[in-house]
């Protein structure tokens, strides 16, 4: 009994041990993601459209964007450009995209960024 369990558990470890090295070689070399979107001012509270103005063509009052492990900051502020447009790029995984300005309610979205992919997630903040 006791040399047919070694045998098992020999067997076992060996294939542990490789599975293990696949893992961890495929983690080290994980392809970034990106997210990407743009912010607009959802002045009329309908929810995020296309023709909703820009924030703010002034830099020191364009949203602050984050990218959120839990309350853990990951990337970011970004820079987004005067039109709203922010992208951030990150390994693979799930993460929470955070959009913030003086003046807004902040919102967030939830997001999965996957090897070589990108998401998009745009947002429309409104006035309290």
């Amino acid at each position: 009994m006791k040399s047919r369990y070694v045998f098992f558990v020999g067997g076992g470890v060996v294939l542990c041990l490789l599975l293990s090295m696949t893992v961890a070689i495929s983690k080290a070399y994980a392809i970034p993601g990106t997210v990407s979107g743009t912010v607009r001012d959802d002045f009329e509270k309908d929810g995020y459209e296309t023709s909703d103005p820009p924030l703010s063509p002034n830099p020191a009052l364009r949203p602050s964007m984050r990218l959120l492990i839990g309350s853990n900051v990951i990337a970011g502020p970004v820079n987004r450009t005067p039109e709203g447009m922010y992208t951030f790029a990150a390994l693979p995984g799930n993460y929470t995209v955070e959009a913030s300005c003086s003046g807004f309610v902040t919102q967030t979205q939830p997001v999965t960024i996957i090897s070589g992919g990108g998401t998009t997630k745009n947002f429309g903040l409104q006035r309290p």
